[in-house]
C-alpha cells in the first residue's frame, strides 16, 4: 500500500486500501497491484464491501461503489445536502442491498 493509505480491508485474498485520490486492490499473497481506480476527490471514509463491490466515501460528499474484481466504477452518488465548500463522508457500511453513510 502506498504512503497515505488510511483505511484497509482484507477480503477473499485481496487487500483494498484508499489514499490520496485512488482506491487500490492488491493480491494479499504476492503484494502485486491488481487494480487502481482514480477518483475525482480523495477517498476519506472507512471502506465497506460485500460479495461484489467495495464502497467508500470521498471528501467531495460522494459515495462510490467499485467492482472488487475489476476496479470498475459501478455507481457514484452525491450525499445530501450538497456542501459547495466540500465536505466528507465519515464512513460507510454495507448490508444486503443497502449502503449506509
Amino acid at each position: 500500500i502506498r504512503r497515505g493509505a488510511r483505511h484497509l480491508i482484507v477480503r477473499d485474498g485481496a487487500l483494498y486500501g484508499n489514499g490520496l485520490d485512488t482506491l487500490r486492490a492488491y493480491n494479499s499473497q504476492t503484494g502485486d497491484l491488481v487494480w487502481a481506480r482514480g477518483l475525482s476527490s480523495d477517498p476519506d471514509a472507512e471502506l465497506a464491501s460485500d460479495d461484489v463491490a467495495l464502497y467508500g466515501g470521498t471528501r467531495a460528499n460522494q459515495i462510490v461503489a467499485i467492482d472488487r474484481a475489476t476496479g470498475t466504477l459501478l455507481w457514484q452518488v452525491p450525499t445530501v445536502p450538497f456542501n459547495p465548500h466540500g465536505g466528507n463522508v465519515g464512513g460507510v457500511a454495507a448490508s444486503r442491498d443497502t449502503v449506509y453513510a
